[in-house]
Parts: structure tokens; C-alpha cells; sequence
């Protein structure tokens, strides 16, 4: 199966679906065990109230691992005056192998560098409509993940 595993600021990987960051997001998109074919995995990123191009680099891509290989990093760029903002990090699908079935999304929180832990916005009531696009992202994963069992 394959996981995707974040890493925090010092390069330590974080358990749970979350990680907040300062600098780059970082991943290891790991399979559990060696194969003897190349293995195809699909990995998306999406923004929740950060924004691709500007608020980090689309980690949208496809990694092809060789045959033997187990593990790859990926990197996403963050800006540091992008205060609080968010992006999901998933796994859409596996061609060779199968996709770990809690491990295959997690959320970015982007650190502030000031302050300041609202941004700047000096806005309020836009957190429950981030939290409804996670709870619709992993809904759809759940889906996903369900079309995907045997039956």
C-alpha cells in the first residue's frame, strides 16, 4: 500500500492528518513493501484558504516508483506571509499498488511569522467554511476509498 507521511519544520515525521509549517512543506509518499513493477501514484494539493502560485507550489503530479524503490520526498514552497493559511496534500490513486486507507491526506497549516495568529484578515466566521471544504475533501476520499474495496 502506499501512505503519504508529512514532515515538520525539522524534518520529523508527524503523525495524525496535520502539520503546520514556516518554511516548505515537506511528505515522504512511502509504499509499504517493495514491488517488482513500476508503481504509479497520483498526488494532488489543494488549497483551503491558501492559494497555489501564491501561497505555496502545486504539488499536483504523478511519481513513478521503479521497481524496488519505497519511498519519495516531495516538496511544496510556502510563503512565510501567508499567516494561518491552509492546503491539503492527498493521495488520489495507485496504479501497482493500493492506497493506505488512513493515510492518504494531509492538512498544511502555514505558520505566521509575526504576531499576528489570525493572518491579518481581520475577518471572522471564515474558519466553519474551511472546515466544511476538509470534512467535503475527506468525505470524498472516503468514497473514494469505499468504490475502491473489493466486494
Amino acid at each position: 500500500t502506499v501512505s503519504l507521511v508529512a514532515l515538520d519544520d525539522n524534518n520529523a515525521e508527524v503523525a495524525g492528518d496535520a502539520v503546520t509549517v514556516s518554511k516548505v512543506a515537506q511528505f515522504k509518499v512511502r509504499l509499504s513493501e517493495a514491488a517488482d513493477h513500476p508503481v504509479y501514484v497520483q498526488l494532488y494539493s489543494n488549497g483551503t484558504y491558501a492559494t497555489v502560485g501564491t501561497d505555496y507550489n502545486d504539488l499536483t503530479q504523478q511519481l513513478v516508483f521503479a521497481a524496488g524503490e519505497t519511498e519519495k520526498l516531495v516538496t511544496a514552497t510556502v510563503t512565510q506571509g501567508s499567516s494561518n493559511k491552509s492546503f491539503v496534500v492527498n493521495i488520489g490513486s495507485a496504479v501497482g499498488t493500493a492506497v493506505a486507507a488512513d493515510a492518504d491526506m494531509k492538512t498544511v497549516t502555514i505558520k505566521g511569522t509575526g504576531g499576528s495568529d489570525n493572518g491579518g484578515s481581520g475577518s471572522s466566521g471564515g474558519g466553519s467554511m474551511g472546515g466544511i471544504g476538509l470534512a467535503l475533501l475527506a468525505g470524498m476520499g472516503w468514497m473514494r476509498r469505499k468504490a475502491q474495496q473489493p466486494k
